[in-house]
């Protein structure tokens, strides 16, 4: 299945396509960082521009590309652990929401 969003999207710096086999990635980290951002596809760029308003009001974060929870979840606990690492600093999705009613 294929997903292709309606608007034009840019270039998000160190996306890897050779990376997305692995599930999920980390595209910025910080060496300080408050939060972790993950999201993919078309709202990644979403979490970049979140990403950049936070720093300029002095919160660090760290960005996760993460295409395939699915293929990350079949990654070495090491690893894992690297792309989110097991502290106590928060982690937020950004994801497509439809609302049903």
């Amino acid at each position: 299945m294929l997903s292709l969003a309606r608007d034009p999207v840019g270039y998000v710096p160190n996306t890897d396509r050779k990376q997305v086999s692995r599930g999920g990635y980390v595209i910025r980290e910080p060496n300080d960082f408050h939060l972790t951002l993950a999201s993919c596809g078309s709202n990644l760029h979403f979490a970049v521009a979140a990403a950049d308003i936070l720093a300029s009001e002095g919160i660090s974060v760290r960005l996760v590309s993460a295409p395939s929870l699915e293929m990350f979840e079949k990654q070495s606990a090491e690893y894992k652990a690297s792309v989110f690492p097991p502290d106590d600093k928060p982690v937020v999705s950004v994801e497509e929401f439809v609302a049903t009613v």
